[in-house]
């Protein structure tokens, strides 16, 4: 699973629309979009904007898994 996969079953899981993902963030609706569709890639800052506002770690949005 991908980034966007990742972010997108997120907000289903939260019952939250990208809107409200970009109220809580502080970011725009339109880079919120372009996460999930996976255009782009978030910058850090923006990365811990939204860990935060999902409440999950860095590692569980970036699919990162330790052996």
């Amino acid at each position: 699973m991908n980034f966007a996969e990742r972010l997108n079953s997120l907000l289903i899981l939260n019952n939250l629309s990208q809107n409200e993902l970009a109220k809580r963030t502080g970011l725009t609706t339109a880079a919120i979009c372009r996460y999930c569709r996976g255009n782009r890639q978030p910058s850090i800052d923006n990365l811990v904007r939204i860990c935060d506002a999902l409440n999950v770690s860095a590692d569980y949005l970036l699919g990162r898994v330790y052996k």
